[in-house]
């Protein structure tokens, strides 16, 4: 499923190619996303979400730390 949204959006794998200026601002792309999940969480915990917001936020938080661990792990491969 992930390679058909990706060529919809227009991202295969020359597409891809094109965002390696992104790569120096990693760490603050991780801060943002670390920074947001923690306000999503607290939004959670103080108040009274749906079953939708918390099954998104915990969806979210599960891709974000993946994305966040697959350069170390493409490593192993």
């Amino acid at each position: 499923m992930g390679p058909v949204i990706f060529l919809s959006l227009g991202l295969g794998g020359i597409g891809l190619t094109y965002l390696d200026f992104l790569a120096p601002y990693r760490p603050l792309f991780v801060v943002l996303a670390a920074g947001s999940l923690y306000f999503a969480h607290k939004y959670m915990e103080k108040g009274n979400p749906s079953k939708l917001t918390k099954i998104t936020v915990w969806v979210s938080t599960v891709f974000v730390f993946v994305f966040m661990i697959m350069p170390m792990l493409i490593g192993f491969f």
